[in-house]
């Protein structure tokens, strides 16, 4: 068994032990009082500077929305355009395909006029070979 002395001696040592973490644990306190104190000074401009980079994202954001609508109505507006003209294209063809048509209906009948008219004409010379013969 230890002595009164010893036993003193054990408790003191245990004492300034205690003492000493106690004195640790207030100082490091102390520490993370001192970081959440600036840490809440500076709160309110990092919440002022989140509000702002979200604000500029949602601008960002829209504008890149109405860059998509733009392209999407220049797309429509120029399909359109190709659409207009092709029907514009698809009438002038179609004009020209009658006018073909009617050039080569005349040109029948101008090659069967001209048949007839070689007909008559020879029908009129050999009249007037008959008539001067």
């Amino acid at each position: 068994m230890l002595t009164r002395r010893a036993q003193f001696f054990l408790r003191g040592t245990q004492l300034t032990q205690l003492a000493n973490e106690y004195e640790v644990v207030k100082t490091n306190i102390a520490k993370i009082k001192s970081v959440v104190e600036r840490k809440k000074q500076v709160l309110p401009d990092l919440e002022t500077r989140a509000r702002e980079a979200t604000a500029r994202y949602d601008t960002i954001q829209k504008r890149r929305e109405q860059a998509e609508k733009l392209e999407t109505y220049r797309n429509t507006y120029v399909w359109a355009q190709v659409a207009a003209k092709e029907d514009e294209l698809e009438g002038v063809v179609n004009t020209i395909v009658k006018a073909e048509d009617k050039l080569k209906k005349q040109e029948g009948k101008l090659a069967e006029s001209e048949v007839r008219f070689q007909s008559v004409d020879a029908r009129g010379a050999l009249l007037t070979a008959s008539d001067t013969g």
